[in-house]
Formats: structure tokens, sequence, C-alpha cells
């Protein structure tokens, strides 16, 4: 390890990355003076070593990272701030404060007061500094008086004036026995060395001038909340260097309307221009714009006036996707004691928060036209907050937003709903292909908190039909291997040859339990069944390896079952096991395939993924089984007829022509999916013509996270065939990766991402068949033989990269390093040329472009907007 810290240190050293910090300093306000406030709360020793800041290199810059704390405020008008930074050796930074012209630098400051709510409001933060002016809004001031001492302590007087009687009405009351907010933010580029401070600082400091602890507090997210998903806030969020949510808030509150117009929508919902102030919300205060971003498309609209068109600086907030259910308030809002406000969402309603994603909702009377009504008990305007805890109380509240899914940040689900558990204790092998698996399926019984049961099921096949009284559907086994091919005896991923599209099998618990494809066995005591899958197209290949079964798909719980309304699914975590899982012994060795990814790191964004209609759950494990390298996409081989019969008929015509099936309706997904797919490839339908690419998991997630960023603006565009339920398009050019793309540990597991490919592992195709094919027929031939020779593929070293880095400089440099015959190139040229790849001789462990180095050196910040 250490050495390995060592040759990082160097690499960084010999690496050179142009770092860009955002600029856009705010001018702040003089007036009378104020009264004279006491000084603050003393604070730790200033720094006895210090060190200029112009004196460190770009690689010190780089890891440096900046403490600091307030020793003392005091507002006498203007205020005096004095404080200290040190370095995480203990060491003061000086030379912090310097100017380049009439304005600081590296540091920012600004100051807010906590002001109460009324008739049951929630508390609001109103800024002193950025209001110059009758139309100005909360900023930061950076033109005051910095004195630096030379060791790491400063001390700033500030430019705004605070006043108990300021002179004009757009400048904030001083009222120095409410809670106060100094913050300091230390960022950008340094003007002697032109070195970025790649890890900016801001200083929080919370006081009550009067004097006295600070006893009035809204503290309702914390920022780590917020980087689980967007790895660091200032980095993936506009406004570079503002790191902390509890900085968010001194500028991002009510004071964002002045000097701005409001913005009514139409009489068919759409907002135009800017989008300042709708519905009499500011829509930069912090609680309406987090709201609206996150509920992005998901933006309810009236009844008959559905609302488009957000504008707010130039982000459209109802055109946002959210990788999760939106109902989920404790992936951000959670009560503990750096957020002691966290449980507000339930406890302390108000028409701001509610409204900000209920935006279909209008709280007046009378009720603007095509809004729901929302008025007061007496069915008058709801003229105060403190009137919503008569109906909306927390567990009511609470119970709105339960998820369907128990998950770890929603744990609790609507009363009655029952929760299942799937295990795999074991898999074994019989009759040399056969798998036989030991599982159980537990369920909580629809008691919350309670011990959860192993299920039973009937020991009749004639009664097989229902497995669970209660219940529909069944949940099924996939069974996946690897078998020999591209002349690797050992494929180091599942390819599941001889099946169609590389696809494992599949069999249903209820075709077990009837005898039809299997032998369902007799619980044990502790209610695992040994069951033993027959049905020939869910064998292990003979003599595979990397032999894995995995238990998906759900049951749906029948409507009036525990008191339900409506059937609902009850979709449950996938569990997967190998052939020997967790052995270490040489003579039986485990056959489980490499991780690589953790499945609780893909749940800081999307807490449950839910893929395939919520069959296969959260284990990253189940993907890989489908999510092969012989696999790509199944749009091609789509019936062009079964298109433009959709395409021109409504919702509920029968597809009997179509499905074995003459139930078989158009439901609205499918019409949804064709419309969108004829908007862009117009019938008469030509599957031909339409893209085809990887859906190898590696290039599916890496393409799809990257979409928003690659080099280039290819898109990463496909399409799938669903039959009858839909023929789908896919632009992933939409998605925009909320966290630090570069941060490869945002998703892998640490070690896994250096460079250094295990043995054995295999291409990606990018077109089954390759691009000759001219018939649906030729088509489905191809996926039902794949691999072939034909393919078109790429090396899973490129793959991997190509995902991001697509420019033609890039593509060309991996070209010139070996990789000429083995991007996009039928498999046959591949197989002949791989080994002339190079890539590893610099992409690999400890050499001059370690991947795993080289992803983790900083990006530029983002561009601010100024709305």
């Amino acid at each position: 390890m250490k050495d390995r810290l060592v040759r990082r240190l160097f690499m960084v050293l010999m690496l050179l990355l142009a770092v860009i910090a955002t600029g856009g300093l705010m001018i702040g306000c003089a007036g009378d003076d104020g009264s004279q406030g006491p000084a603050g709360a003393p604070g730790a020793d200033a720094p006895t070593v210090s060190i200029p800041v112009d004196n460190l290199t770009q690689p010190e810059m780089e890891q440096l990272v900046l403490t600091g704390q307030v020793t003392s405020v005091a507002i006498a008008s203007p205020p005096v701030v004095n404080f200290w930074v040190k370095d995480q050796f203990g060491r003061g930074i000086s030379g912090l404060g310097n100017k380049a012209t009439t304005s600081l630098d590296n540091m920012r400051f600004a100051l807010a007061k906590l002001v109460p709510g009324v008739q049951g409001s929630p508390d609001n933060w109103v800024t002193y500094t950025g209001l110059t002016s009758a139309i100005s809004r909360p900023s930061t001031e950076n033109n005051g008086t910095m004195v630096d001492n030379g060791n790491g302590s400063y001390t700033y007087t500030f430019t705004t004036n605070v006043s108990t009687s300021p002179t004009n009405t757009w400048e904030t009351v001083y009222e120095p026995s409410r809670t106060h907010r100094l913050v300091i933010q230390i960022s950008g580029t340094l003007a002697a060395s032109g070195y970025a401070i790649t890890n900016p600082l801001d200083i929080i400091y919370d006081f009550v001038p009067a004097g006295g602890a600070v006893t009035s507090k809204r503290e309702i997210v914390t920022t780590q909340a917020c980087n689980d998903c967007h790895g660091k806030l200032g980095t993936t969020t506009p406004h570079g260097g503002r790191t902390d949510t509890r900085y968010c808030v001194v500028c991002h509150n009510d004071q964002r309307r002045i000097g701005r117009t409001v913005s009514s929508p139409s009489s068919t919902g759409l907002l135009t221009g800017s989008t300042y102030i709708v519905g009499g919300e500011a829509q930069g205060n912090m609680p309406v714009m987090i709201h609206k971003i996150h509920k992005g498309e998901g933006l309810i609209g009236g009844v008959g006036l559905a609302l488009s068109g957000y504008n707010y600086g130039g982000v459209a907030f109802d055109k946002i996707p959210y990788p999760q259910d939106i109902t989920n308030c404790r992936r951000c809002h959670q009560q503990s004691a750096s957020a002691p406000q966290g449980d507000n969402w339930k406890n302390k309603p108000s028409r701001r928060a509610c409204g900000a994603c209920h935006d279909n909702v209008s709280f007046d009377d009378p009720t603007p036209t095509g809004f729901v009504p929302h008025t007061g008990p007496t069915g008058t305007a709801l003229n105060g907050d403190f009137l919503c805890v008569g109906c909306h109380d927390a567990s009511k509240i609470e119970g709105y937003h339960l998820t369907i899914n128990p998950t770890k940040n929603n744990p609790s689900v609507p009363a009655g709903l029952v929760n299942f558990t799937y295990e795999i204790s074991s898999v074994t092998v019989t009759n040399s292909t056969q798998p036989l698996v030991k599982f159980r399926i537990l369920s909580d019984n629809g008691v919350a908190g309670s011990t959860p049961t192993p299920v039973s099921f009937p020991t009749s096949t004639s009664a097989c039909g229902t497995l669970l009284a209660g219940f529909t559907g069944s949940p099924s086994f996939l069974v996946a291997y690897a078998l020999p091919q591209d002349g690797i005896t050992s494929p180091a991923d599942h390819n599941n040859l001889g099946k169609v599209a590389a696809q494992p099998g599949s069999v249903s618990i209820t075709n077990i339990c009837d005898g039809t494809r299997g032998v369902l066995g007799t619980p044990d005591s502790s209610g695992y069944y040994t069951s033993r899958i027959t049905y020939s197209q869910a064998q292990f290949g003979a003599s595979s390896k990397l032999r894995t079964v995995a238990l998906q798909g759900y049951f749906t719980q029948a409507a009036g079952t525990n008191g339900i309304a409506a059937a609902t699914a009850r979709h449950a975590v996938s569990a997967v096991r190998s052939i020997n899982e967790g052995s270490t012994s040489s003579s039986n060795p485990s056959e489980a395939r490499r991780e690589v990814v953790d499945s609780a790191k893909c749940a800081n964004c999307h807490e449950w993924f839910e893929g395939h209609g919520g069959n296969r759950v959260y284990n990253i494990r189940v993907c890989v089984l489908c999510h092969v390298p012989n696999l790509s996409s199944s749009g091609r081989g789509a019936d062009p007829a079964l298109i433009d019969f959709i395409a021109a008929n409504p919702v509920g015509t029968p597809l009997g022509a179509f499905s074995s099936s003459t139930t078989t309706l158009i439901t609205q997904e499918a019409k949804d999916a064709v419309s969108d797919l004829t908007a862009v490839y117009p019938t008469p339908a030509n599957p031909l013509i339409y893209p085809e690419a990887a859906q190898n998991l590696k290039d599916l997630i890496h393409r799809t996270h990257a979409a928003g960023i690659r080099e280039t603006t290819n898109p990463y565009v496909f399409v799938r065939d669903r039959s009858t339920s839909g023929i789908y398009y896919y632009d992933m050019s939409i998605v925009e990766f909320p966290g630090i793309i570069n941060l490869c540990e945002t998703c892998h597991k640490p070690g896994t991402y250096d460079g250094t490919l295990p043995t054995g592992v295999l291409p990606s195709v990018e077109v089954t068949g390759g691009n000759g094919l001219v018939s649906r027929a030729a088509v489905t031939a191809a996926r039902a033989a794949v691999p072939a020779a034909a393919d078109i593929v790429t090396s899973p070293f490129v793959a991997t990269c190509i995902g991001c880095h697509d420019s033609a400089l890039s593509v060309s440099h991996m070209k010139q390093n070996g990789a000429l015959n083995t991007i996009l190139v039928d498999r046959a040229t591949y197989s002949a040329n791989v080994a002339n790849e190079t890539c590893v001789l610099c992409h690999s462990a400890g050499k001059v472009a370690d991947p795993a180095v080289v992803h983790i050196l900083p990006l530029a910040l983002p561009a601010a907007i100024t709305p």
C-alpha cells in the first residue's frame, strides 16, 4: 500500500491539470453604523506554524485540505470577523487574503439572520450581504478590508452596513437577539501561481450577537445526505466552492423574489420566459428550488392544467429525471444531531414546502382555473401554516410518503402490504447439468417489525397454480454459466453459450412446484426447499464454469389480502448464489463471478434499483447474468407490422394477430413507447435501420452514466424489442450524472478499476451478426447463434474507456496503441489482433497513467449560474 501511495504521488507530479474555479464577485453595500455586538465564543488557538499558500506546489495544492474557525465577530457596523485557516498538517495557511484588484481573490463573506416563522410557518434565513439596491438579491461580498496576520489568522471588515435602522427599505434590519450565520468561502485560483484550491472550504459560524447560546436553529438536511448522490456539492452543482448546505440557504431564501416578476401559466399550463416567482413562491428559495429540481419531470401540474416550461436561471425543473421514488423524504431529511429539524417534513408541514412538489395545488380563494383547491377548514384561503396540522399530522404525512418497497431510508410500507425476503443457501449440480437449489422465501405477513417466517408452498402439484393464498404470480430462477469462447477456456464473464441472445435460462417456482419443470422437494426445519430444476432450457452447460442461480421476480398481493384496496406488486431484493461460493479450496474453487460494483453504492442514488419492471432488484449480481458481453440491443429484430399496428390504433385494441393470447391489448405504455420510437423513425417501420449498441452491463452503465458529459455529442442510443409490451427507443443523452463522474468509487469497490483485467474477460458485442443483415429473419437467426465471427465487437479494455472517452482524439490514441483492429471490428479480426493491444503498459496499476490515480485527480469546478 505504501509503495502504491508513493507511486501515486509520483504520477500526480508528472500530470498537469487545469482546474477552473468560478468567479462572479458581488459587491456589498454601505450604510449607518449599528450597535456594538459582543465577541464570539473563544475558539481553538491560532496556528503556531504557518506557510504562505503561494509556496505550495501544484501537487500540494491538489492534496490541500483546509480547515478553519471563526474566533470572534463584532458587529458595530460594519461587522469585523477574526478567523484562522489551517491545512491537514495543522500549519497555518497565510496569503489567502490577497487582492488582485479591489476584491479578494480567494475569499467571500456572507452574513444572515434567522427570522422565526409566524402562524406556524417555518423559520427563514434573511441575508444582509449582496443587497446593494432595491432590485438586488442575497449574495456574498469580498471587497472589504482584509488583514493577513501572516500566521494563518485573518481579520476581515465588511463593507456591508448592518444597522438596526437601515437607511434603505431594501436593507435587512439588524436584530442582535436573533440567530445569525456568518459564512466564509475560500476557493478559486491563486493569482500568483495559477494553481486552484482543489478542495474549497466553507466556514460556517452560527452565533447570537447579543450573547448567549444559539437555541433557534433551522437544520433540516445535512451536506452528507446530498453528497451521497452528488459526490461533492460545489463540484457537481453550480457555484463552485459552495460545499455546505448551511451555506446554500444564506443566499437561496425568499429574498430571491426581490426585483423579479411573477410568472403565470397560460390556459394550457405553459410557463414562458424566466420563472422566478410561480404560485406566489420564489423559485430560488431553497425548499422550493430543491423540491422542484428533485420532483423534476414528475411535477404534477393541475387537473387539466399540467404546469410546464419552468426556467429558473436556465434550469428546467420539469425536465429533470429523478433516479428514485420522490416520496422517499428520508433520503434527504432525517432528524439527527447534525439536522435537529430533519423531521420537519412531517412534523411542521407548510404550504411552501409541500406546494413545491404538489404544484397542482392552490391554497388561495378563489382557486385559479385548473388548479386543485386546498383551502382552510372553513373553505376560505389557507392563510396560515398552523392550519395544516389540523388535517396533516406527522403520522398522516408519513403515511402519504411511504414507499411501496421497504428500503433503507423508508423501511415502512403502507398498512397491510406483505414484504418478502429471498435467500439461496447453496447451489449444487446433479445429473451433470441440472441445478439443485436450496432456497427459502421469508414473509413478514404484513406485520411491521415482526420476525419474518418461511413461506410454504402447496404439497399437491395440482394446487400450484396459486403458490401462496392471497397472491398471484411467481418468483423465478435464472440459470447462468460460462463456456469456452473465442479461444478462451475459462471466460471471466457469463456467456450462457447456446442460448438465444446469450440470455440465461428461466423457470418459475410455479413450474417447479407443479412438476412440469422441476422437483420442489419438502422444506427442512428452517424452511429451506432443496429443488431440482429439470427444465431443459434452464440447465448449466456441460463442463461450464461460473455456474450461478438467481431468485428474482415477485408475487403480486391480491386486492383484499390483508385489507389492501388494490393489487400490489411485492418486489423483493434478488438473491444470487454460485456453486462453491465462498470456497477457498483449490480443488473446489468458488465459481462466483468477480464483483467490481457495490450494490449499496448504487442505492445512494437509486435507493432500490428496480430493473425490468421490478423483476431484478437492487443486487448488481443479478444484472450481470443477463447483461453479458454477447448481448446487444434487440430492436433490429422487431416486427415492423406490430409497430405500425400499435402506432395506428388506440389503447385497448386487441393484439390477437401478434400474440398467442386473445386477451392481449395495446397498453398505454406500449402506445407511448411506439410514439417515442416513430417520432424518430416514422412509419412504415423499418427496424433494420434502428440503432444497435452493446448491452453488456459495463458498457450499459458507463455509457448511460457518462451520457451527459461524453467527450463528443455522440449519443448512446438503441432500440429494445419487447414485442406486444412495446418497442422502446432509448436516447441516454438525457441522463446527467449527479455525482463526480471520474470518482470511480462512487460505484466501484476499491481495487477494481486500475486497468488490470482478469484473464478471460470477453469482448463486448456492439452489433450481433454484423452490419450486413438485410432481413428480420437474418437478425433473428444471428441473435439465436451468438457468438459469431461476423459480430461487431470492441475489446474489453477499450469498451471500458470508450464509454466516456469517445472523441476522435481518444479513439485515435487507443488505435495507435494496439487497438486499431479491436474497436468496432468483426469478431474474427478482434481475435486475431487483441494480443497487440498495449493499453496496460500505461493504464494499469502502478504505471504512468494508472486509472485508479488519474480518475481521482480534480475536475474543473462548474460554472456558476446567477439567477
